[in-house]
Parts: structure tokens; sequence; C-alpha cells
């Protein structure tokens, strides 16, 4: 639960940090992007055996989830 939640305030301090905000269709774009990604995400969480896997999988998703929040 700590490693997502750090993924998270990671994603959206990644945004902070951009010269520039993304443009809104670009968003949206990602948006649709991420819906995909997300089910791969969950889907490989659920079959990994490995625990350093599953976790680098947790961060990546509540990285991304936290960069588009």
């Amino acid at each position: 639960m700590i490693l997502t939640a750090l993924g998270f305030v990671f994603g959206a301090w990644l945004l902070q940090q951009q010269a520039v905000l993304p443009f809104f269709a670009i968003g949206l774009q990602a948006a649709w992007m991420l819906v995909p990604t997300l089910g791969v995400i969950f889907f490989l969480v659920q079959k990994l055996q490995q625990k350093t896997l599953k976790n680098l999988c947790k961060f990546a998703c509540a990285s991304l989830l936290g960069f588009i929040y």
C-alpha cells in the first residue's frame, strides 16, 4: 500500500516538473491509451509470481494514475 501511494505521489510530482502542462487533446489521447494499459498491468499483477515485478507493476500503474490525475 505504501509503494502504491508513493507511486501516485511520484506521478503527480512528475507532472508538476513539466515546463508546460499537456494540452487537453493530448490528455484525452493519453486517457484512451491509459485504459488498455491499466488492464494489461492489472492482468500482469495477477499472473506474476515474483514479488519484485509485482511491486514494480503496481508502482508503474500508480504513477500513471498520479500523472493523469
